[in-house]
């Protein structure tokens, strides 16, 4: 981490993760996808998670941060995909996603549903990640494609430049 950002906001998030996209590929981290960006003081920082068959690997991580005035690649936080990272045999899921649904408030809207592997209880667990909005508001719910259990509901915090879970 740079030890003061203060950059000027001259590129777009979407340029800063096309940049953070280019330079992991760059670097041998195949197929990743960006999920949740923060800017703070002209610094982007971008969230990715690999992708294995169309299933976001959540333990597979890599944070990058991006000035903002020139796109340059600053930081790297990799750990928790060095940890983690191994080809894996995902299986098929014994609950539909639309079972899956039944385990989610009638009241929430969904806006998307993907495959997921989360960590949960010191293993991974293939889930339907949910992305759901209820009175304005954004989550993200993750039913076990197992069992048909809800096993973590997020809320995802709108910031001024960014999205995180909360």
């Amino acid at each position: 981490v740079p030890e003061s950002a203060g950059f000027p906001m001259k590129k777009d998030v979407a340029e800063c993760q096309q940049s953070a996209a280019a330079f992991l590929a760059a670097q041998g981290f195949a197929s990743m996808t960006p999920t949740w960006y923060q800017v703070y003081e002209g610094l982007c920082v971008v969230t990715f998670v690999h992708v294995q068959e169309d299933a976001l690997v959540w333990p597979d991580r890599v944070l990058v941060q991006v000035r903002m005035d020139t796109a340059e690649i600053v930081g790297i936080e990799a750990s928790s995909y060095w940890k983690n990272h191994i080809p894996r045999k995902l299986g098929k899921p014994l609950v539909s996603a639309q079972e899956a649904r039944s385990a989610i408030s009638p009241l929430a809207q969904e806006q998307s549903v993907r495959l997921a592997v989360l960590p949960s209880g010191g293993q991974e667990r293939l889930c339907w990640q949910f992305t759901l909005t209820h009175n304005d508001e954004t989550y993200i719910s993750f039913v076990d494609a197992l069992t048909g259990q809800e096993l973590l509901l997020e809320k995802v915090m709108q910031l001024e430049y960014g999205a995180i879970p909360a």
